[in-house]
């Protein structure tokens, strides 16, 4: 009894409809890729990817933080204070 309810909950044009929308984000994810790719070859030597990447992190995590801009930068003020006293630059 079991299958025939699951068969019956089984729709094949959902499905179908899933499984194209699934692909055809998948496409577009590729070509995506190949974009990002493209773009870091057309500016390799004119930017320091590094930097742009890691302050494009930063300030996603910052926008994540529950705490004002004013808070942030206090903190961030104490921490860069004990990474120069460490002498980690």
């Amino acid at each position: 009894m079991n299958n025939e309810n699951e068969e019956k909950s089984f729709d094949l044009e959902a499905t179908k409809q899933y499984i194209e929308r699934l692909f055809s984000i998948e496409r577009e994810i590729m070509v995506l890729r190949e974009d990002k790719k493209e773009l870091a070859e057309e500016f390799k030597g004119k930017v320091d990817k590094k930097l742009v990447a890691g302050v494009i992190r930063f300030l996603k995590a910052e926008a994540k933080l529950k705490a004002s801009s004013e808070t942030i930068d206090e903190v961030s003020e104490l921490v860069r204070s004990k990474l120069d006293a460490m002498d980690l630059k």
